[in-house]
């Protein structure tokens, strides 16, 4: 008969309690997940998992995890393992030592981790510290007025608190959830790419915009804690996302967190290329495909091509036009014009990028004199408009070209000069009298006021 006040060991009371689940006495806890480490609790679907048998390791865990307990079946992550071979080993060392000669010293040393003292700041262990402090070193016996160091004085006020929680959580009924049929959700993680089968490495937060294009397109809820890699953050075509199966079945709290993002006054469809700073520089390159300083510069290459106030607008009308291959309709609802503008603009858009090409492949020498009035720089680009006229052995052009500034002297990506790329006598003879004009204009800018023809050569 057990006597009123007994008390049991911390070992045969958890014995006693998995008998009586066994045997069904009692109810058994809430089910774990069993695809989470029974110890540290992260997800076991990428990471090496072992089984939890009968031995020195299991009691270690059962005594970590108080008051949860292993359920039947139970695994922990590779890592939880090790870490429970190695406070067994640790547990055993410290024995073998507490009954050698060092046990005159063990006032010297934490209770807990059995490091020395010395020089250290110490607590004494009590109350609730003491009988975490008391199950953790069990079979083991604390002294009286056992010590512990700074550092296991803080891990058993962090165990008492973290059991606490677990109790309050064991404690709240299980969340509501719902089934919905025309939506889906990712995976609750942030340990990779929400996308299924990506095994890139990089792990961005996903853009708002990126999370509201996704629920719009393909009613699929991205999470707020997900993560993208910088391959499928600048995709623009998700419907590769119908292939994979996502769940259906929402909670309470991402229910309210896809309503919100559905209905935030910033909407997708507001791009204003005239202030480009509004625009942010991920959502940019979404729709354009490519970054603003790359923008600017095809801006600045075409833009005397332009035959219109917006030019701006004109040019990203046209590289969302590109990008997407979305309708007219579609297009003008991004920028909130009308259907018959979008049109126009995109037709001015495609002109003025073939119109320079064009004016010197089909000798309009007007039309080239019109862009290069209105600012066209003829040395764009290391110069390829002169080349190009060489190359086709256009003596016109090129002579037009020079007059305008073009410098005759440049050498392409490929290490050709200009005299090496033309074609035919004339244009031999304009480029070697604009080399020997070159010459005479770089000798008169070293001559003085006074000084002689005599006076240069020397």
């Amino acid at each position: 008969m057990i006597p009123e006040g007994g008390l049991i060991c911390f070992a045969c009371w958890v014995h006693t309690r998995r008998t009586i689940q066994q045997q069904g006495i009692i109810a058994a806890p809430a089910v774990m997940n069993m695809n989470a480490c029974v110890w540290c609790r992260r997800s076991l679907a990428q990471t090496r998992s072992h089984s939890i048998p009968e031995g020195p390791e299991r009691t270690i865990i059962t005594q970590t995890i108080y008051p949860r307990e292993i359920p039947p079946g139970g695994l922990v992550c590779y890592a939880c393992w090790v870490a429970a071979r190695r406070n067994v080993e640790h547990a055993t060392r410290v024995e073998d030592n507490r009954q050698g000669p060092s046990n005159l010293h063990q006032d010297s040393m934490c209770a807990w981790c059995r490091m020395s003292l010395h020089r250290r700041r110490t607590h004494v262990a009590s109350g609730p510290v003491r009988d975490e402090v008391a199950a953790r070193i069990y079979p083991n016996e604390l002294p009286e007025h056992a010590l512990l160091c700074s550092n296991c004085w803080t891990r058993a006020h962090e165990n008492i608190e973290m059991e606490q929680e677990v109790v309050q959580f064991d404690i709240q009924p299980p969340s509501a959830s719902i089934t919905l049929d025309g939506f889906t959700h990712t995976t609750q993680t942030s340990t990779h790419c929400f996308v299924p089968a990506c095994n890139n490495v990089e792990r961005n937060r996903v853009p708002e915009y990126l999370r509201r294009i996704i629920l719009k397109s393909e009613k699929i809820f991205v999470t707020e804690n997900a993560r993208v890699c910088n391959e499928h953050k600048c995709l623009y075509n998700w419907e590769f996302l119908d292939q994979h199966q996502f769940s259906n079945t929402f909670t309470k709290n991402e229910i309210e967190s896809m309503l919100k993002l559905s209905i935030q006054d910033n909407e997708i469809n507001q791009l204003d290329f005239n202030n480009m700073s509004s625009i942010d520089e991920g959502l940019f390159k979404f729709w354009t495909g490519i970054t603003k300083d790359n923008f600017i510069n095809i801006l600045n290459v075409i833009s005397p091509a332009l035959t219109c106030k917006n030019q701006k607008i004109a040019l990203g009308i046209y590289l969302v036009k590109a990008r997407t291959g979305d309708s007219h309709e579609r297009i003008a609802s991004l920028f909130h014009l009308t259907k018959s503008s979008i049109t126009r603009l995109l037709r001015v858009a495609k002109e003025a990028l073939l119109r320079i090409k064009t004016c010197i492949l089909e000798k309009n020498e007007r039309g080239l004199i019109d862009l290069l009035i209105r600012g066209f720089n003829p040395n764009i680009e290391g110069g390829w408009p002169i080349r190009l006229a060489a190359r086709h052995g256009l003596y016109s052009i090129v002579k037009l070209l020079i007059q305008y500034g073009a410098n005759p002297h440049l050498i392409s990506e490929a290490g050709k000069t200009l005299e090496e790329l033309a074609k035919g006598y004339k244009l031999q003879n304009i480029l070697h009298s604009s080399r020997i004009q070159s010459n005479i204009n770089d000798l008169s800018s070293f001559s003085s006021p006074g000084s002689t023809g005599q006076n240069i050569a020397v």
